[in-house]
Parts: C-alpha cells; structure tokens; sequence
C-alpha cells in the first residue's frame, strides 16, 4: 500500500469502512479488525 510505503513503520494506519466495503478493502494487506482494516506500527 503507497500510504505505509510513504509514511514508514513509525505509524499505525486505520481504515474504517462500512461493513459492505469490507471485501473490498480486503484486499489491501491490513489484518482485519470489525468493520476496519489497520496496519500496525513497526516500531
């Protein structure tokens, strides 16, 4: 994903969605948590 790839590991990256988007988003990499996808800090 640009935006983790730009920002670096020093951040956490949420994306919050309504539940119909969710197959869509799944696609991104991020583990998913209800209704929203994040990337975890690194450090």
């Amino acid at each position: 994903m640009e935006a983790k790839r730009v920002l670096g590991p020093e951040i956490s990256l949420i994306l919050v969605s309504v539940p119909e988007a969710s197959k869509f988003h799944g696609n991104t990499g991020m583990a998913k948590i209800a209704d929203a996808f994040w990337f975890k800090r690194e450090r």
